[in-house]
């Protein structure tokens, strides 16, 4: 199998999907648990009924519609309007595009003069890869950017700054987390500052247990701005910026997309809400349930830490060495994971069974236990 550019070497490894049915994998007639979860995109599971759902009415459907009014466009705003009421909408292809769009949005409904032009990312958080979002993502100081630490609670935004965007905890960086007295400060800095915030939740809406995870340190407290994607897709790329009712007049930018708002696109939003929406509380609870097994893991060689939000977990351990080399051992068990650095992510299936999980837990403790270097 050939691959492309900047792929690292565990990506390599991970066999080529070839068929699947819900959380398993089969891959020349081998059984593989991605506990992944398709990089936390298909959190009902691979061939899920959702995605049959979403599939068997594609097919009648047309391709694409560009960014034209279309009756499953309606339905795929209706479906976010009941989770997210008071937003209004506008769907993209990509993470990256959502929050360049979002940016872009922010600056317009600042009124941003001449001497506010920065744009506020937080250390450790990911954005995406395009130059704006990678400058954010790799927090590089520029003449567009400034980094600020995540989980400052003395935080002060400078007057420079129009636009501050935070990831309510960062997944791709082993479930980071940051205290609700930051998120409070954040939010205060930014009314009192006339900055908006956009809290990009890609990763973290609906995978947390909630429709906007920040809410969880911040109770009731509605974003200027909001970056949806991964799971209101199952699969399919979808990404959404909401904007806050109390802006949405303000906003006069074009903002159509050439992929945007297919009737594909649009149709795994409506089918994906369908499902997850009312079963958010269920989500939530199974992410405790199975944190109870995982933070077990606290006691093992080499791990430095463990971290945990909704169903999403992390394992620090000393070294990238010691990342990579459990990361390999669990693929050949059969087990795909994440692995970004030192961190071990996991993003497993909402419906995964106890026993698979806690099998998986053994098999991380056994391994870690034979680590001798």
């Amino acid at each position: 199998m050939k691959v492309g550019l900047g792929h690292n070497r565990y990506c390599q490894s991970v066999p080529q999907i070839i068929d699947g049915i819900d959380t398993d994998l089969r891959v020349s007639g081998r059984s593989l648990r991605d506990m992944m979860s398709g990089t936390s995109c298909t959190g009902l599971g691979h061939r899920s009924r959702v995605a049959k759902r979403i599939l068997a009415r594609a097919m009648d459907a047309p391709s694409n519609t560009y960014d034209y009014p279309s009756r499953w466009k309606q339905e795929a705003y209706d479906a976010l309007e009941k989770l997210h009421p008071n937003y209004e909408f506008a769907l993209f292809s990509s993470g990256a595009e959502a929050v360049e769009a979002a940016i872009r949005i922010a600056r317009e409904i600042a009124e941003v003069p001449y001497h506010r032009d920065m744009v506020a990312g937080f250390t450790g958080c990911f954005h995406g890869k395009t130059y704006l979002t990678g400058l954010l993502t790799d927090n590089v100081e520029s003449d567009l950017t400034t980094i600020l630490r995540y989980g400052d609670t003395s935080l002060r935004l400078d007057s420079s700054i129009f636009t501050v965007i935070v990831e309510p905890f960062q997944c791709r960086n082993g479930v980071g987390l940051a205290s609700p007295l930051f998120f409070e400060r954040l939010v205060q800095e930014c009314e009192s500052a006339h900055v908006i915030l956009i809290d990009d939740e890609i990763s973290t809406s609906l995978r947390s247990g909630y429709a906007l995870a920040i809410q969880k340190y911040v109770p009731n407290y509605e974003p200027g701005i909001i970056c949806l994607g991964k799971n209101y897709g199952q699969g399919v790329p979808v990404s959404i910026v909401g904007v806050h009712t109390r802006y949405a007049d303000k906003v006069h930018t074009s903002l159509t997309s050439g992929f945007g708002s297919n009737p594909l696109a649009c149709i795994a939003i409506s089918e994906s809400l369908r499902e997850i929406t009312p079963n958010l509380d269920t989500i939530r609870k199974r992410g405790m349930e199975l944190a109870i097994p995982f933070f077990g893991l606290a006691g093992c060689s080499h791990v430095t830490d463990v971290r945990s939000f909704g169903m999403w977990y992390g394992l620090e351990l000393d070294t990238a060495e010691s990342a990579t080399w459990l990361a390999a051992r669990l693929l050949e068990y059969g087990y795909i994971v994440g692995l970004v650095g030192k961190n071990i992510r996991l993003a497993p299936p909402f419906g995964l069974d106890s026993f698979v999980w806690k099998q998986f837990i053994e098999r991380i403790v056994d391994l870690l236990s034979k680590r001798l270097f």
